[in-house]
């Protein structure tokens, strides 16, 4: 075999190779689906076409190829000359690459990676384009996705920022107006308690004199004068006594000193106290105490307990116009505290009138408050008292005929045996 031969079967092997080659590339570009890679001539018309490119677009080989590759641009990018410009740019550089939107055959959107590269001949001459599509539309819109979160974050810290300087101011000002308010009930507090001196000690001169002055001879026309000017004086002192209590104690500055307290002896001697009012309306004033043979002892502070003691007798008495009124101890029905009463038959409590009985400067009705005087603060410092004694104070059963009021007390055994189980 002659050399010429041999060149000349050397050149058919080496081009069949490169057929078989290009074959092959072929094939894997065909079989691409995910990227969308086309050749386009010098001035953009689409020469190739692979199955990405069809899946991506939407158009068939045989639908696109020949035509200028502008089509898959919105029309006014397309107007502008920015397909043209891209060539322009890889023709110039060798490579284009950038993002946007792009359109399908059926005029949908999607947005695109793109990469345009300038294919030259061997001797450097541009043939053509080659161009690759990627469709990364669910990566920008996780992208714009991630965006408005950001802001949305940045958005709600300017806000939570704008709402901490905001809580901050709030905290100050409230903090400024506790201040100013502890300021203001010191002050009232200072002012009651020296206008309760200075009310308290004429009182108390216009109380002993009124009883001096009964104590002497005197004409039935003169002793009604004095007895009226002793029963004012009194019920004027008690309003004084009661403004002061309930001052002190929206002040939180009422405290008690809780003591084992002889019941009977204690009520006996409000009852005492309050004998001669029962006798000038003719009432029956008695005292019921079940101790089992002994004395029924309780905790309390003994000064606050003669004042609700007195509080809910005298309204008993006040109340009531004729029959009787009652006090009642004995231990509650579970053993662990003592239960007073205060069982009268007077005007009673309408129905409507229990939620507000227990209110300060609250009244039965306007009425009742001319009838009957008082300020209506006695039941509001009754349970504010009983209530700092570790007790309740409640109205138990009433009608048109009478009312029973009621407190209870822990017993004094009972809470000697807690101490003690509590040492040890």
């Amino acid at each position: 075999m002659d050399s010429s031969h041999e060149a000349r079967a050397a050149t058919r092997a080496q081009t069949k190779a490169q057929g078989g080659a290009e074959g092959w590339y072929r094939l894997l570009v065909e079989a691409v689906r995910d990227y969308a890679i086309l050749g386009l001539s010098v001035d953009g018309r689409v020469t190739s076409w692979n199955a990405g490119a069809e899946n991506i677009k939407g158009y068939t080989a045989e639908e696109i190829i020949g035509r200028h590759f502008s089509v898959f641009y919105p029309p006014a990018e397309a107007a502008a000359g920015k397909p043209d410009r891209q060539l322009v740019i890889a023709a110039r550089e060798g490579r284009w690459e950038g993002e946007g939107w792009r359109l399908r055959k059926d005029g949908s959107r999607f947005w695109a990676n793109v990469v345009i590269t300038a294919l030259l001949d061997p001797q450097g001459r541009l043939r053509g384009f080659g161009k690759v599509t990627r469709d990364i539309t669910d990566r920008m819109e996780a992208q714009e996705r991630e965006r408005k979160a950001a802001a949305d974050l940045a958005v709600a810290n300017a806000v939570l920022r704008r709402q901490t300087r905001d809580l901050a101011r709030a905290r100050d000002l409230a903090e400024r107006a506790m201040f100013d308010a502890q300021a203001a009930s010191r002050a009232k507090s200072a002012f009651l308690a020296t206008m309760s001196h200075e009310l308290r000690t004429p009182l108390n001169g216009l109380v002993g004199m009124a009883e001096l002055l009964l104590g002497t001879e005197l004409r039935d026309e003169q002793r009604e004068y004095a007895q009226a000017l002793d029963t004012s004086a009194h019920g004027l002192l008690t309003i004084i006594s009661q403004v002061l209590d309930f001052s002190q104690m929206e002040a939180g500055e009422l405290e008690v000193s809780l003591a084992p307290v002889d019941l009977r002896a204690a009520i006996e001697e409000c009852a005492a106290i309050l004998a001669s009012a029962a006798r000038a309306k003719r009432l029956e004033l008695r005292v019921e105490v079940a101790a089992g043979g002994g004395r029924l002892m309780a905790m309390a502070d003994p000064p606050r307990l003669r004042q609700v003691l007195l509080s809910l007798i005298g309204n008993a008495v006040r109340f009531t116009n004729r029959g009787f009124v009652v006090v009642r101890a004995a231990e509650d029905d579970a053993g662990g505290a003592a239960r007073i009463e205060v069982v009268d038959s007077g005007i009673g409590v309408a129905p409507e009138d229990r939620e507000r009985l227990f209110q300060p400067f609250s009244q039965l009705d306007s009425s009742s408050t001319r009838a009957y005087g008082g300020a209506g603060l006695g039941l509001a410092i009754a349970r504010q008292l009983v209530t700092l004694m570790g007790g309740e104070i409640g109205l138990g059963a009433t009608s048109s005929a009478g009312s029973t009021f009621y407190f209870t007390l822990e017993l004094a055994a009972r809470a000697h045996a807690v101490g003690a189980a509590a040492a040890r």
